[in-house]
């Protein structure tokens, strides 16, 4: 099986149990926080693509602060629990894309938003190039990983133990991206940092958002 194919198989095979596990693995309280900080990066004229959505729990929450909202992942499965949690918001359409390379034109929105995406792929710098040509010139990325950075040593293998015990042994591709680095990639990719935060009590999520310079 192909690398990239591989990626998304993963999670696909954990779709159905995602939010449960989740909430498990790594709390409700990160996931709150998280869509606390998501929902101060957008303007209610924003047309944003989502890339690597899952199960839509991030875009339910983004949904009602923009005017449109694209949600795609290539997961079939994921986009499935998506459907099925999205259907009552009229500005989101889902689909099935590759984040490497999607079918969208050149600077067809203002926001691509990914959430837990970078960290898990095994080319980030392709995707950022990918949703900096998809933006317009000043358009935004709005970039969430979770991140050992700021994690308390015990914590952090507790939760290392919880994944094991719900998604059993992570992907080889998988690595973890604290501020330093997604600034850095996101600086390659042609982008100007605006705002960057840790989130979270005890385990965090690095966030990031960046600019589209002309």
């Amino acid at each position: 099986m192909a690398k990239r194919e591989a990626e998304y198989e993963y999670w696909g095979d954990r779709a159905k149990t995602f939010d449960e596990d989740s909430a498990y693995v790594v709390g409700t309280g990160l996931s709150d926080d998280i869509k606390s900080w998501l929902r101060m990066q957008f303007a209610p004229t924003d047309a944003v693509l989502e890339l690597g959505c899952g199960t839509g729990t991030f875009s339910e929450a983004v949904a009602p602060l923009v005017e449109h909202l694209v949600a795609t992942d290539m997961s079939e499965r994921m986009l499935q629990q998506a459907s099925a949690k999205l259907g009552q918001h009229g500005n989101i359409r889902l689909e099935r894309e590759n984040a490497y390379t999607t079918s969208f034109d050149e600077s067809a929105f203002d926001a691509v938003m990914m959430v837990n995406l970078l960290h898990i792929v095994d080319e980030p710098a392709q995707v950022l190039e990918e949703s900096n040509r998809v933006l317009r010139d000043g358009g935004k990325i709005v970039v969430v990983d979770v991140t050992n950075q700021g994690t308390p040593l015990l914590a952090g293998l507790r939760l290392g133990l919880r994944y094991l015990r719900r998604w059993r042994r992570p992907p080889s591709f998988g690595r973890n991206l604290g501020l330093d680095d997604l600034a850095q990639l996101a600086h390659d990719a042609g982008f100007l940092v605006k705002d960057e935060a840790l989130v979270g009590e005890t385990i965090k999520a690095a966030c990031l958002t960046a600019y589209k310079q002309p």
